[in-house]
């Protein structure tokens, strides 16, 4: 084989292998952001239910007002809680979106430079 070829042969296996490695960095992106996606819904289900409890327990009048009260307190900061924890998923979802868009551009970016040593 002629140098050259050598060289190509080289460039291609170094693409490849930059593709493949992309890929796999594309794949674990995917993931989290799917993992991101499933946390947010589940704390939007946790903040749905503790806003729903609270409710119910604003529409019962009983005689210990002051139990109420603790309870509704408990209950807006499992809410508030279950609300910041949405946020911080959602803030991990556009990370890994991001990084998935980073993943693309450089996986077309190499590509097309191999392509171009290719040639």
């Amino acid at each position: 084989a002629t140098t050259e070829q050598v060289e190509l042969r080289t460039s291609t296996d170094e693409a490849r292998a930059e593709a493949d490695r992309l890929r796999v960095a594309l794949e674990n992106a995917r993931h989290e952001l799917m993992t991101s996606a499933q946390e947010i819904e589940e704390t939007k289900a946790k903040e749905r239910s503790a806003r729903a409890s609270l409710a119910e327990l604003e529409a019962s009048a009983t005689a210990d007002l002051q139990a109420e009260k603790r309870l509704a307190v408990a209950l807006v900061d499992e809410a508030d809680a279950a609300k910041k924890e949405t946020d911080e998923a959602r803030k991990r979802a556009i990370q890994a979106e991001m990084q998935l868009e980073t993943a693309k551009i450089k996986f077309a970016t190499d590509l097309e430079q191999a392509i171009k040593k290719a040639d």
